[in-house]
């Protein structure tokens, strides 16, 4: 069999085991079936290439058990991001296998993570976990930096309020202004990106404002304001796309968000911790095989039978 480019890497049995034992006690304490999906947090994206490799998890997954989807489902996710529209994707495929689904953010789920949260029944966030906005960014060829959509309409609130302050009542002297340094912003990101970026701005706000109707806010008599709130709050009326919106923030957003318990915070830190230790192992998270820049992710489901097999056993 010829092995595709960009399907990952094979691991080795025994690092699933290990993992499995691992995830054994959260899923002991939840009393679900758990998904995992965790990013490398400096070269890992969510990219085009998770849609079927996450679809080939779950199918395996229900076709070993023989069932069908969920009626509950866990997501520990870890991520800084990605593709808005990919992220869109992913986490409509999670909900066609379940029926209620519970995101858990025990560090970060930043950008596209925070637009996979949306998609849930209920996010439970960790002490010191974080979500993200949803503004979208353009990265410039051969450089590290990516300029969001914040950005521009920070500078434009920028330009606005120096033009009252200073009190320009000199049209001509106001217009050079503006003109000058709007020409500044443009020298900075090309007319085609900028118009890009409000393009995938509405996007975003449909695929979000589809996210809350569907799912969380599905039963709520006043979806379509709260939808809105909430969008507003992760969007235009963030400060900057790198703001870090821990619990009280989100809570205050509209969304609905819980604390998550203790224990269940320090187990799935530890998690992660050991996760992040194989990836710099390379056990996990390999490069693409086209890619020496993007790291796969982990991708990984974990039943919650184990108690009640333990039962059985005992009789």
């Amino acid at each position: 069999m010829v092995k595709k480019e960009n399907s990952p890497k094979i691991i080795n049995p025994k690092i699933f085991e290990l993992l499995k034992d691992s995830f054994k006690e959260l899923t002991k304490i939840r009393k679900k079936p758990l998904l995992v999906m965790f990013y490398n947090d400096s070269a890992g994206q969510i990219l085009p290439y998770d849609i079927e490799a996450l679809e080939g998890v779950f199918d395996d997954f229900l076709k070993s058990k023989k069932k069908e989807g969920f009626l509950e489902l866990d997501l520990l996710i870890h991520t800084h991001g990605g593709e808005a529209h990919t992220a869109y994707r992913l986490i409509q495929m999670i909900r066609s296998y379940c029926k209620q689904l519970n995101v858990l953010v025990a560090t970060y789920a930043h950008s596209g993570g925070t637009l996979i949260a949306f998609g849930a029944t209920k996010v439970e966030m960790g002490r010191t976990a974080t979500l993200s906005p949803v503004d979208v960014q353009i990265w410039k060829e051969n450089e590290d930096n990516a300029f969001s959509l914040l950005s521009i309409e920070k500078y434009t609130e920028f330009l606005e309020n120096t033009v009252r302050e200073h009190n320009f009542l000199n049209e001509k002297n106001k217009a050079y202004f503006l003109t000058e340094l709007t020409k500044k912003l443009i020298e900075e990101v090309e007319p085609s990106k900028l118009g890009e970026l409000f393009r995938l701005r509405s996007l975003t706000e449909l695929h979000s404002k589809a996210l809350l109707h569907n799912y969380m806010l599905k039963n709520l008599s006043e979806k379509e304001a709260l939808a809105d709130k909430i969008i507003s709050k992760f969007t235009k009326e963030s400060p900057t796309h790198q703001f870090l919106m821990d619990y009280e923030i989100v809570k205050e957003s509209g969304l609905n968000v819980k604390k998550m318990e203790e224990k269940v915070y320090k187990l799935s830190c530890s998690l992660i911790d050991k996760l992040k230790l194989l990836e710099r192992v390379g056990l996990i998270c390999d490069f693409y095989p086209s890619s020496i820049k993007k790291r796969q992710p982990f991708f990984k489901i974990y039943d919650a039978e184990e108690k009640s097999n333990e039962k059985k056993q005992k009789k």
